[in-house]
């Protein structure tokens, strides 16, 4: 039987400070039990089965992408107009390669989710309302509820329009209660598109970085550009610079062309036991 046989697990690789590519190297064999695990200069690409949170664990790396391709360098033509044409056609390549990135990308994402959800911290940071907090607040509600009911029975009635103003009253202190009482109930519902065309789009923004003797001959803004044109045109994703849903990584050097999917959006290197420690004087 001929063949070479294609371990299991996904391809992902991080990038690591200087000189601390080994240690890396060393760490995603031990901790995710990684195979095919390369290192070059800046970055250590790995095969492995590791889940998220394990994958999170890291602690050599700055970065984790999921790799969509690992090229070599890419041979450019003269004409800047036919250049960033090959440069467009080599990194797009296949829309399945993309399509089964993507897929794999959004599984690790729904393994996250339940966590996220424990922590009560919505994505816009709004701390989620605990259930104590809604105990709380229902209590008050229906003591305020049963106090106005008993001040609008108890009331005197002194003149004609007495009734109705106190009655008015109370409706308004109602609904003023309702609405607020609204706004701090936890989103437990998703927001949901407002056409059906959210759903199949998927917003993205490429994140382009050149160095060598491609830096010397195109901007990374503008490469980034042209490649995110070529991607929203092939696949039929919505560019959104902002917060997009996904991010596209593209490194290309002298020594090789990278594209990738940040696992998660900030650095695995901004974390909480890392302490800033000012030298005593």
């Amino acid at each position: 039987m001929s063949g070479v046989m294609v371990p299991p697990g996904n391809r992902y690789f991080c990038t690591a400070s200087r000189g601390t590519e080994r240690f890396l190297a060393e760490e995603v064999c031990l901790k995710l039990s990684a195979s095919n695990v390369e290192q070059i200069s800046g970055k250590v690409f790995f095969t492995s089965e590791a889940d998220l949170k394990k994958l999170k664990s890291l602690k050599c790396a700055e970065r984790l992408f999921l790799l969509v391709k690992k090229l070599p360098p890419l041979q450019i033509p003269g004409y800047r107009g036919k250049g960033i044409y090959v440069l467009q056609k080599c990194v797009i390549g296949e829309p399945s390669q993309w399509l089964n990135s993507v897929s794999t990308w959004e599984n690790l994402q729904d393994f996250h989710k339940p966590e996220e959800q424990t922590l009560g911290v919505t994505e816009n940071g709004l701390k989620r309302p605990s259930q104590e907090e809604n105990n709380e607040t229902k209590t008050k509600r229906e003591k305020l509820d049963s106090d106005l009911d008993e001040a609008a029975v108890t009331a005197p009635d002194k003149s004609p329009t007495g009734q109705s103003d106190l009655l008015s009253k109370t409706q308004g202190n109602r609904q003023e209660r309702v609405t607020a009482s609204q706004s701090t109930l936890p989103p437990d519902e998703p927001c949901k598109p407002t056409n059906e065309s959210d759903t199949t789009r998927m917003s993205f923004r490429v994140s382009c970085r050149c160095s060598g003797k491609m830096a010397k001959r195109f901007t990374a803004q503008e490469l980034g550009r042209a490649i995110g044109v070529a991607l929203a045109k092939e696949m039929g994703w919505k560019a959104e610079l902002r917060n997009p849903t996904l991010e596209v990584f593209i490194h290309l050097s002298d020594i090789h062309c990278v594209v990738g999917i940040p696992i998660v959006r900030l650095p695995l290197a901004s974390r909480d036991y890392i302490k800033n420690v000012r030298s005593e004087e």
